[in-house]
């Protein structure tokens, strides 16, 4: 699990404000069903997110807010939810739009990449459409 944060307010994302997490649950089985809580301290960060990467192999990313309390199931996510707010709609598409072509660096998250190939293009749109109709 990586949390990303502007942990100094600067407007950038340096690789000292990368926190990385490595959680393992119950057994090396990846159906294990072990919660997993975890707590990050966050001081004055300014638009933190978490990205995770799933045993399955599937990535999400999430912002988070003050103060907030998350309870993420991997089954109960939507692929081409890329602002996580539960749907597939408009923002993001509008979202996948604006991130068209490669995508930034790391430690820069790229929600838009739903395919994992580190760009934004036709097979993500199509995930995302595939997603909406469902």
């Amino acid at each position: 699990m990586n949390l990303v944060a502007d942990l100094d307010g600067d407007g950038l994302i340096e690789p000292f404000e990368v926190l990385i997490r490595e959680v393992v649950s119950g057994s090396s089985n990846a159906a294990s069903t072990s919660s997993l809580e975890l707590e990050f301290g966050l001081a004055s960060a300014t638009a933190p997110s978490i990205e995770i990467l799933w045993p399955s192999g599937r990535r999400s990313v999430f912002a988070v807010g003050e103060n907030q309390f998350l309870v993420i199931d991997e089954a109960a996510l939507i692929e081409g939810d890329i602002n996580g707010d539960g749907s597939v709609g408009i923002t993001d598409l509008l979202g996948l739009l604006g991130s068209w072509g490669p995508c930034p660096d790391p430690p820069a998250l790229c929600p838009a990449d739903l395919d994992g190939d580190r760009a934004v293009g036709i097979t993500d749109f199509l995930s995302l459409l595939a997603s909406w109709a469902a």
